[in-house]
């Protein structure tokens, strides 16, 4: 699989769960950074109305692309951040 397929499918599976649009790449982040991540509220979310959800934009170190296990395990420790 190459690093476009893999941040296709992080995206679509934690957007199916979240409910929120994701935003998924592989990028050069610090030395000792393996991943970050931003949770966007919407204009609806403040005024508890009915409307789309903001989207979450989720950036992996390149270091970690060979790396599955790390990959889920972040993807674990992401969801119990955000539940």
């Amino acid at each position: 699989m190459n690093k476009n397929m893999i941040e296709s499918i992080i995206g679509l599976l934690l957007g199916k769960i979240t409910e929120r649009p994701v935003v998924v790449n592989f990028s050069h982040l610090g030395k000792g950074i393996d991943y970050t991540y931003a949770v966007q509220k919407s204009i609806y979310e403040f005024d508890e109305a009915e409307g789309p959800l903001g989207p979450i934009y989720l950036t992996f170190s390149n270091q970690v692309l060979q790396n599955t296990d790390f990959i889920v395990n972040a993807l674990n420790e992401i969801m119990g951040r955000l539940e």
